[in-house]
């Protein structure tokens, strides 16, 4: 693939929009930069008493683990997809009833770009000083979900897993449904040092298909299709050097083509609303580089909050 072909399908990539209104634009495009806005949250929020409606373009949030999230009906993320901390939005109407401090009833509906519609029912309740919470549904018109997640704290660290199960709406009577699954733990030591792992079982993966590392970045991602292989395993841990530098390094391995992911990044706040971060990400399988099994990426990002 030239460069000038990852160019284009990077302009494309930017200006495509899963949900039903298209909401970016690419104003300009040159070889070497283009220019692009997206709106990605737009909605009215009314809250009385124990009800909450919320509709428009907005983030749903039901996924518990950090990098797979199987519960995640609504807005699925690539965890490579570092440069957007605040995960997509999705153009949904949603209307929440707190039941009381720790129990909730939450009822969901969006549409995407192919007029194909999410729709389902969450319950959160907390037993046993943990957060459980069980959904059906039906998920972008094709499928039945069923799905359970849990967080909580053990060994003083966080604990916490979610699973979905997927199956045609036109086919009921087989066995063709697939199952997503993701187990985590998080601990934060006394030194501010953070250690994370995480564990992904995806049945809807083929057993033992190829990829290419463009994927990893345009792959239609799903809760039914969150990876690119059956299992996958995931570690990372950062450290605070000082209070505005921070330094992390992540890494991926799926058995599967002995896929290998490895990130480091640093982070520096240079003023109170600038930081400037660098990461890498390097990639190693048994594919080939020129069949897209192996490469190094660098990101060099400013970010001004105001």
């Amino acid at each position: 693939m030239t460069a000038a072909n990852i160019g284009d399908m990077y302009f494309d990539m930017m200006d495509a929009d899963a949900g039903f209104f298209d909401l970016s634009l690419n104003y300009l495009e040159k070889k070497s930069f283009f220019f692009n806005t997206s709106i990605d949250r737009v909605y009215i929020d009314v809250q009385k008493g124990k009800w909450n409606i919320t509709a428009g373009r907005h983030r749903i949030n039901w996924g518990q683990t950090f990098v797979w999230n199987a519960n995640d009906l609504f807005n699925t993320y690539s965890y490579f997809d570092f440069d957007y901390e605040e995960k997509p939005g999705s153009d949904a109407l949603r209307v929440q009833y707190n039941l009381n401090y720790a129990s909730r009833i939450d009822l969901a509906a969006s549409i995407n770009n192919d007029t194909s519609i999410t729709a389902a029912a969450l319950y959160s309740f907390n037993k046993f000083n943990f957060d459980f919470q069980v959904l059906s549904g039906l998920y972008r018109s094709d499928d039945i979900v069923l799905g359970a997640g849990f967080a909580g704290n053990l060994f003083m660290g966080g604990f916490r897993g979610e699973a979905s199960y997927f199956h045609p709406v036109y086919k009921l009577t087989d066995t063709t449904g697939v199952i997503t699954a993701s187990i985590g733990y998080d601990y934060v030591f006394k030194n501010a040092v953070m250690v994370q792992v995480e564990a992904l079982f995806n049945t809807s993966a083929p057993k033992n298909g190829g990829f290419s590392l463009t994927e990893l970045y345009t792959l239609d991602l799903s809760a039914k299709n969150m990876w690119i292989s059956r299992f996958g395993a995931f570690a990372s841990v950062s450290y605070p050097i000082s209070p505005i530098i921070n330094v992390a390094l992540a890494g991926m391995y799926s058995p599967q083509n002995n896929f290998v992911f490895a990130g480091p990044s640093v982070s520096f706040w240079m003023a109170d609303n600038f930081m400037l971060d660098l990461n890498v990400q390097f990639f190693d399988s048994d594919i080939p580089v020129d069949a897209g099994g192996k490469g190094t990426y660098a990101f060099l990002r400013g970010r001004w909050s105001f």
